[in-house]
């Protein structure tokens, strides 16, 4: 056996192939299948932010979210993560999943209602925590 240095590229393709087939293997044809969203607050032509989300399975997962600095605390995060939370609800899953630093957006998810089921201390950076959030979502009797 050798290991050695190949594009990144091309790994990560060769890797996400076999995972795949292993999910596939376990879950069933479709259960590879993901879906992505990306939704954008204006006011007028000027762009104040976005989100973009990937569903896999049962989750939604937030992947991207960011408000320009001058929008900020004016509820324009609040409405993007409230319309992910819909796509989530029409989409049938169970849980609305987000990861995060606490300087960046952990009392904000928090508010709406996610709680942590994770976090890494001194990660990303020294003296820095990730945290990982969920939501579960109701389910409709219908």
């Amino acid at each position: 056996m050798e290991i050695k240095k190949v594009d990144y590229t091309e790994n990560s393709e060769r890797i996400s192939q076999l995972l795949t087939d292993q999910q596939i293997e376990l879950f069933g044809e479709g259960s590879e299948n993901k879906e992505f969203f990306s939704i954008a607050a204006y006011q007028e032509e000027d762009y104040l932010g976005g989100l973009t989300a990937v569903l896999t399975g049962n989750r939604l997962h937030i992947s991207l979210l960011a408000i320009k600095p001058t929008y900020r605390g004016q509820n324009y995060g609040t409405l993007l993560v409230e319309e992910a939370e819909k796509i989530a609800t029409a989409k049938h899953c169970k849980h609305l999943t987000v990861n995060t630093q606490e300087y960046q957006g952990l009392t904000f998810y928090q508010k709406l209602g996610f709680s942590v089921y994770g976090q890494i201390e001194d990660c990303p950076f020294e003296g820095t925590t990730k945290y990982f959030l969920r939501k579960l979502i109701a389910q409709s009797l219908s």
